[in-house]
């Protein structure tokens, strides 16, 4: 836990605590995708590697992880800067990804699908920053069973449009 919370605090101390939540979570953002990468490798279900492939532990011990992991270091990251973030996951996807609560709104983030470059180190996507349900839903998210880690119904959400739009 001292490894982890040291490699978390080196993670932020880039953020300038006078800095807007929206260039804090995209200062975030961007850091992931350069620093870390996704787990292409197949693991048997069940096992210990397959756990670990989906931790904010194994991400920032072996730059890699699955959706699981991006979304884990994101929250915890997302934390230690003062925003919420809840995780959002579908069976019928097989993925999770973020909820992250700006100003008292929520918008989708999925790190994982804008890290899509992975053989071209410093290139990556906006698509899935900051995004409202419909936004996020015509990005390969589309399905019927979004679940929130708090248990919470994303139709109970305050989930905006603001973003929709926007130019990072």
């Amino acid at each position: 836990m001292e490894e982890l919370s040291a490699i978390l605090d080196e993670a932020v101390s880039g953020v300038d605590a006078s800095w807007t939540d929206v260039q804090k979570a995209l200062y975030l953002h961007n850091w992931m995708i350069h620093e870390c990468g996704y787990d292409y490798n197949e693991y048997v279900v069940g096992t210990p590697e397959y756990y670990q492939s989906g931790t904010a532990y194994k991400m920032l011990d072996a730059k890699q992880a699955k959706c699981e992991g991006y979304t884990s270091l994101y929250t915890q990251l997302l934390r230690r800067v003062g925003i919420h973030s809840l995780m959002v996951s579908s069976e019928e996807l097989i993925h999770a990804w973020n909820l992250v609560e700006i100003d008292g709104n929520y918008y989708h983030v999925d790190i994982t699908f804008d890290d899509v470059y992975d053989n071209y180190p410093g290139q990556l996507s906006y698509e899935n920053f900051l995004k409202s349900n419909y936004a996020i839903e015509g990005t390969d998210h589309a399905a019927s069973d979004w679940v929130l880690s708090n248990g919470a119904s994303i139709d109970d959400m305050p989930v905006s449009e603001l973003y929709d739009y926007g130019f990072w």
